[in-house]
């Protein structure tokens, strides 16, 4: 391969800046979300590895996948509508006064959608994430010298399993 052909492998590169992150449910408006999901990733997968013992060897076989929790950080307002809806949110799922939750494990999980948007505006790669839920909202950091700055906090979900779409 000469420079030429390495030059000419880089059409239309995706733009890590152009995404989009969809949630509704649970309270949360979808646009909101969409608009103030100032950085999350793509996820990931892993699949485990089964070790079986042969004669002092080790074989190893493909076991089950497994998806690591996804965190996305969030701009906040003045009315901390998302936030208020994500400790709602937790407070459906466990409520800190009551020790209690709903019944129904499958009623608090929502699905995520994350979408690559081309620079043309047009909608890319897409991926959901199913079953998810809020397992940690972060605290939101305050002080007297964040001058210039919104408020932001992370929350991390909970995944249960995660489709191309």
């Amino acid at each position: 391969m000469n420079i030429t052909d390495f030059k000419s492998s880089f059409n239309n590169l995706a733009r890590a800046t152009l995404y989009k992150v969809d949630l509704s449910g649970q309270g949360i408006d979808g646009r909101n979300f969409q608009f103030r999901a100032k950085a999350t990733q793509l996820p990931g997968g892993t699949i485990g590895t089964i070790e079986v013992p042969y004669m002092g060897r080790k074989i190893k076989i493909a076991g089950d996948r497994t998806y690591e929790p996804w965190t996305v950080t969030i701009l906040g307002d003045e009315s901390f509508d998302i936030h208020t809806a994500l400790y709602e949110w937790q407070k459906a799922i466990n409520d800190p006064v009551l020790n209690t939750g709903a019944s129904n494990n499958e009623t608090l999980k929502e699905d995520i959608t994350i979408t690559m948007v081309n620079r043309d505006g047009s909608d890319g790669i897409s991926y959901k994430l199913v079953g998810v839920w809020p397992s940690t909202v972060a605290p939101i950091e305050l002080g007297w010298e964040n001058n210039d700055a919104v408020v932001e906090f992370e929350v991390t979900f909970e995944v249960d399993y995660i489709e191309k779409v």
